[in-house]
């Protein structure tokens, strides 16, 4: 694993490194119609700045890792949420010299993470009103390019009802939340069935009553990026990294969401 997350590492810092005048395509964004946006987020000390680019970076790296942990972490485990939590506290420990001790006590309870990133908003209500319509939209048993072109209307939303961070955080939200709608949808909704085949099996393994919630598992991806954004954004937590390695940082909080999130059975 530690091998496939460098060459990860370095394909994201690759891509930051691009000319942001010259929009480049990979698999890791850069995407043409993102230049079309013209938002970004000061963060820290203002020695570097997130963009949209950067965003997509963020949304893709949730993916990336995601998908990673779920084949390595031991899921024959009795305490999944012990096994997900040193998963990720030794992840970020070895990949971005975070001591593990400050990061996790950013990971809490996962039913905290809602109210902990709503109060670090001045705007929580118009906030809160996007984040539950990207869990409508996630269930609504639309396919990959319909629930694609929901969020980007939510994007307008969010143009019209928030500003400064608050709608950095929201946009970072929506696009991480659009990479996870392809992770968690099967693939008879264009998704690719990697998190849909992993939700079926885990709750069929640990016999959870009713079905997975996808929307709620998109919105919380989201909210996971836009959570350690805002904490970095507020300077709230330590940030002894580059801005790639923010970027990667960023995702990886994303994924640690998702998998909390799941154990937690939604």
């Amino acid at each position: 694993m530690k091998k496939s997350f460098l060459i990860l590492t370095a394909m994201v810092l690759g891509v930051v490194a691009c000319n942001r005048e010259e929009i480049k395509h990979s698999e890791f964004a850069c995407e043409s119609e993102a230049d079309e946006m013209n938002y970004s987020a000061e963060i820290s000390t203002n020695e570097w700045d997130l963009n949209t680019n950067d965003f997509l970076l963020i949304a893709n790296t949730h993916n990336e890792v995601l998908a990673q942990s779920i084949d390595n972490i031991n899921w024959t485990s009795t305490d999944h949420t012990s096994e997900i939590r040193s998963y990720y506290t030794n992840l970020v420990s070895d990949e971005f010299g975070i001591d593990p001790a400050s990061y996790n006590s950013l990971l809490g309870n996962i039913q905290n993470l809602q109210s902990e990133t709503f109060t670090l908003l001045s705007n929580n209500q118009d906030f809160k009103t996007i984040y539950n319509e990207i869990i409508e939209i996630g269930n609504s048993n639309l396919n990959y390019n319909e629930i694609t072109f929901e969020l980007e209307e939510l994007q307008n939303l969010a143009n019209f009802t928030l500003s400064g961070r608050d709608l950095d955080a929201a946009f970072l939200m929506i696009e991480t939340s659009k990479k996870s709608a392809s992770f968690w949808l099967p693939t008879e909704q264009d998704g690719t069935g990697i998190g849909h085949d992993f939700l079926e099996d885990y709750w069929e393994d640990n016999d959870l009553p009713g079905a997975p919630d996808i929307g709620k598992a998109m919105a919380i991806d989201g909210l996971g990026a836009s959570h350690y954004f805002l904490l970095i954004g507020l300077m709230l937590v330590p940030t002894p990294l580059s801005l790639g390695g923010i970027i990667v940082a960023v995702g990886t909080h994303a994924a640690f969401a998702s998998l909390a999130y799941v154990v937690s059975a939604m």
